[in-house]
Order: structure tokens, then sequence, then C-alpha cells
């Protein structure tokens, strides 16, 4: 026999133990109580009850909370400069520069003077209404008695005891008395009049004295805030009119932040409802964490919530006004919140008792969430988005209990009822393995 022969006799026999040996591997049955799995794995987790903070988080910038434009409230030369350069610091009260006074210091002794004459005269007036009053009195007297002859005469006259011109007499008597009384009567509401005039002008006056007294004053300019001179632009010998800007004072001590807070948040998370005085409050004071993004641990302060500022119908936000009460930083020395900064602010709401914290990939087609139930298989719950805080969401109402909640997004062809592999391990991806035991469907 060939060398060629022999090789292909070799190569048959091996090519047949090879199909031989396939065959048999394709006849072994599997082994007892195992089946392959056919049912997708599915990433869950399981739902814990507990008690939720939740919390608001935005973003502003430090402004000041008292700036002050100092502006003339009367005209005149400046004729001294005390604290007019810019980054002075000058405290409450002090004086910042001194307009000429002579020309307020004349008015205000001028409308004095006013004021003098006008009393001097009403006092006199007082006196002139007192004494027609007591003649005016005298006077009725007087007519009064005449009257009283005038009826006795006119008796008579009827008896045929007087004569007609003894009564043509009493009449005429009678008439001088009433003209007098009339004309008395007159006088003295004329004075009366005056004098409610004078009290007027009096009243006038007063104004007048009390607003040369104020104009004086106000040469004086006067700090009314702590604070750092800013935007000064006002030299000795310069004359200024009422009106002109003169400095600008910033207090740096006392910052605020203003941030935009969703008006559904800020209901349902810090609780903001009407005030008393038809604008919004808060029933109670919420923790507050304030901190600047470029240095969180060493800028980093408590606050407190000062007041809602306004309500923006453009965004549905309301802007909140936060002032920073104590420095919490790791600094040694307390790291400042300066104009300008932008910062992080933190609001913690009212405690939740019983609510869900669940993984924001866990919430499917916008408002629903899959569990797996004790069968393998998926169910649908509809849901309602309490909060939501960075990748997590807060839900109140809605979940069954304990139950193993579905947190990626379902693969293409998976529906409410069909059976998948739960997997919960906390590794960051499922087993390989496709395998499980046979049991209970």
């Amino acid at each position: 026999m060939t060398k060629t022969g022999k090789f292909f006799i070799i190569s048959a026999i091996i090519l047949l133990g090879i199909i031989t040996c396939a065959g048999l591997i394709l006849m072994k049955k599997p082994p007892a109580g195992k089946v392959t799995n056919l049912h997708p794995t599915i990433r869950t987790m399981y739902l814990t009850q507990e008690k939720v903070i939740p919390q608001v988080s935005e973003y502003g910038v430090i402004e000041t909370l008292e700036e002050v434009k100092l502006r003339a409230q009367v005209s005149g030369k400046i004729v001294k400069c005390n604290y007019t350069d810019d980054g002075k610091i000058v405290k409450k009260g002090q004086i910042i520069l001194q307009i000429e006074k002579n020309d307020y210091e004349i008015n205000k002794d001028k409308a004095e003077a006013e004021l003098e004459i006008l009393e001097a005269n009403y006092k006199r007036k007082q006196e002139t209404v007192k004494n027609v009053t007591k003649m005016l009195n005298l006077i009725k007297k007087d007519y009064e008695l005449e009257q009283a002859r005038y009826d006795r005469a006119k008796k008579l006259y009827d008896r045929k005891v007087y004569s007609k011109n003894d009564i043509d007499t009493a009449q005429q008597i009678i008439a001088r008395k009433d003209r007098t009384l009339v004309e008395m009567s007159n006088t003295l509401s004329q004075e009366k009049f005056s004098l409610e005039s004078i009290k007027a002008q009096i009243k006038k006056a007063k104004a007048l004295v009390l607003q040369a007294k104020h104009n004086l004053e106000r040469t004086s300019v006067i700090a009314p805030i702590n604070g750092r001179i800013d935007d000064c632009d006002i030299n000795e010998g310069d004359f200024v009119k009422t009106g002109d800007l003169i400095c600008k004072i910033i207090n740096e001590k006392t910052p605020s932040i203003t941030v935009a807070v969703d008006a559904k948040d800020a209901i349902d998370i810090l609780k903001v409802m009407p005030g008393e005085k038809h604008w919004l409050e808060l029933p109670v004071q919420h923790e507050v964490a304030i901190n600047w993004v470029k240095e969180p641990d060493a800028c980093l302060w408590n606050g407190k919530i000062s007041r809602i500022k306004d309500y923006d119908s453009d965004t549905d936000t309301l802007k909140i006004l936060i002032v920073p009460t104590t420095y919490k930083g790791n600094a040694s020395v307390p790291f400042p919140l300066l104009t300008g900064m932008f910062c992080q602010v933190n609001i913690k709401g009212n405690t939740i008792d019983n609510a869900y914290k669940i993984p924001f990939s866990a919430v499917q087609f916008g408002d629903n969430v899959f569990t797996v139930n004790s069968k393998n298989k998926l169910e649908r719950h509809h849901i309602k988005i309490f909060h939501i805080e960075g990748d997590m969401a807060i839900i109140k109402t809605g979940l069954p209990p304990k139950a193993q909640i579905v947190i990626q997004q379902l693969p293409r062809g998976l529906i409410e009822g069909m059976k998948v592999t739960p997997y919960s391990s906390p590794l960051k991806s499922p087993p390989s393995t496709s395998k499980r035991k046979r049991g209970k469907k």
C-alpha cells in the first residue's frame, strides 16, 4: 500500500471518530433540575419607606442687603469734606460733608420771627374777641330791657293810657337797640374769622419754621448706615443742587442672596402660604445653607429666609431673599460672603413620613414605574413625583411597600405582565449566568 493510501485511511478513521463523539454529546440529556432561562434579566431594588427631608437647591449671586444712594437735600457750596474718598469706612451718624449754612440760618430766623409776630397777633385778637363778646352780651341785656318796656307801653297804649307819640318813641328806641345788636353780632363774627385766619397762618408759619430747621440740619450730610463710601465725586468748594448724587454707602457686613424657587416646590416643600397682608409668608423658618461654589467647604454659612421678594410669572418662580447668619466653614478665620460671589443655597423642607426615595431612572414614560411581583411578572404603577433631588425622585404614594422596583429603562418589547429575572445585586452589572433552578412558577 502506498503512503498516499495510508494517509487517506487514517484521515477517514479520525473524521469518523469526531463525528461519533459529536453525536454522543448532542444525544446527552441536560442535568435534572436545570433549564435554560429565556426571561430577560432586569435590574431592581427593594422599596423601603422612610422619613425624607426634601431639599430645594438653587443658585444666586451675593448682593449687599444695604446700599444707600446719598443725595443732597439742599443746594449750596461745600465748605468741608470729611469722608469723600472711595473706600473710606463711615459709621452711622458721622458727617460726610458740610454745605454752607448761613443762608439757611437766616431763613430759620426769619421764619421764627414771623411766627412770633403771628402768635402775638393771635393773643391780641383773642382779647378783642373776648371784649366784643362782653359788649354783645351787654347789648343783648339792654335790648331785652327795652323790649320789656315796649311791651308794657303797648299794653298801656291799648288801654288808652299812653298816647300815640309815646308808643312811637318806644318803637324808635327798640329799633335802635336792635340795629346795635345786629352790628355788634357782625363785628364779633368778623373778629372770630380774623382769629381763625391768624390761627391758620400760625400753623403755616410753624411748618415754615420746621422746614427751615430741617434745611439747616440738611446742610450737614450724615451717613444713614454703617458702610463703605463708593462712587463719590465731590470736592470742597463744589456747588451742589438739591437731588445731586453725593456718594453711595455700601454695608458689606450684611450680605444677602436672592434665589428663584419653583412655585410648586415653594408651596409643597417650603409651605409658602398667603399672609395676613395679602402677600406670601412662611409658617416656619427652614434650615438654610449657603456655600460659595469655588470653595464650598471653606465658605459655608448658615442662613435664614428673610422674606418672599417677588413672583415671576414668566418662569413661575418665587424670588426668596436669604440672609447669612452663622459661619460653618472649615477655615480658621470666617470666610466672608462678598458681593458678586456665585453661591449655592440649600433649603431643607418639612419632614415627610413613610415616603419613598427612588432613582429617577426608575420612572418610565413620564409618570409610571414598574415592579416585579412574587411571580416575577412586571406590574405597572401610576405615580406622582413629589420632588426631584439630583438623580433621585421622592414619591409619597402609589407604590406597594417592600416591592422590587425596576430601576432601569425597560428594554423594547417588555410590557406589563411579562416574566423577567429580577437582579437586585449591588454589582454594577447583572451576573453572566443564564440558568436558574427549576421551581414553582
